[in-house]
Protein backbone atom coordinates (compact mmCIF):
# COMPACT_ATOMS: atom_id res chain seq x y z
CA UNK A 1 0.00 0.00 0.00
CA UNK A 2 2.52 2.37 0.89
CA UNK A 3 4.32 1.70 -2.63
CA UNK A 4 0.66 3.47 -4.19
CA UNK A 5 0.73 6.01 -2.05
CA UNK A 6 4.37 6.86 -3.03
CA UNK A 7 4.31 6.21 -6.49
CA UNK A 8 0.75 8.78 -6.61
CA UNK A 9 2.25 11.56 -4.44
CA UNK A 10 4.99 11.10 -6.80
CA UNK A 11 3.13 11.07 -9.64
CA UNK A 12 1.32 14.46 -7.97
CA UNK A 13 4.44 16.29 -8.19
CA UNK A 14 5.54 16.04 -11.24
CA UNK A 15 2.09 16.26 -12.89
CA UNK A 16 0.78 19.49 -10.71
CA UNK A 17 4.35 21.28 -9.16
CA UNK A 18 6.99 20.91 -11.42
CA UNK A 19 5.47 22.30 -14.73
CA UNK A 20 4.70 25.52 -13.65
CA UNK A 21 7.49 26.11 -12.15
CA UNK A 22 9.62 24.89 -15.37
CA UNK A 23 7.04 27.07 -17.34
CA UNK A 24 8.20 30.07 -15.46
CA UNK A 25 11.86 29.37 -15.79
CA UNK A 26 14.56 31.28 -17.53
CA UNK A 27 17.02 28.77 -18.60
CA UNK A 28 15.06 26.79 -21.40
CA UNK A 29 15.18 30.24 -23.35
CA UNK A 30 19.49 29.21 -23.08
CA UNK A 31 19.08 25.41 -23.96
CA UNK A 32 15.58 24.57 -25.60
CA UNK A 33 17.22 21.13 -26.94
CA UNK A 34 17.66 20.20 -22.64
CA UNK A 35 14.15 22.02 -21.66
CA UNK A 36 12.28 19.65 -24.33
CA UNK A 37 14.26 16.14 -22.86
CA UNK A 38 12.85 17.66 -19.27
CA UNK A 39 9.82 18.42 -20.26
CA UNK A 40 9.59 14.43 -21.89
CA UNK A 41 11.56 13.16 -19.10
CA UNK A 42 8.47 14.55 -16.60
CA UNK A 43 5.66 13.31 -19.13
CA UNK A 44 7.45 10.15 -19.03
CA UNK A 45 8.13 9.73 -15.56
CA UNK A 46 4.04 10.85 -14.70
CA UNK A 47 2.76 8.08 -16.91
CA UNK A 48 5.21 5.73 -15.68
CA UNK A 49 4.23 6.36 -11.79
CA UNK A 50 0.63 6.79 -12.46
CA UNK A 51 0.40 3.24 -14.01
CA UNK A 52 2.31 1.76 -11.52
CA UNK A 53 0.22 3.21 -8.71
CA UNK A 54 -2.85 2.33 -10.08
CA UNK A 55 -0.95 -1.10 -11.00
CA UNK A 56 -0.22 -1.67 -7.57
CA UNK A 57 -3.60 -0.61 -6.13
CA UNK A 58 -5.24 -3.20 -8.27
CA UNK A 59 -3.05 -5.54 -6.81
CA UNK A 60 -4.08 -5.18 -3.03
Amino acid sequence: MITAVALAGYAVLVGVAVPPRLARAQWPVRAPAVAVLVWQGLMATFVIATALAVYHLVLI
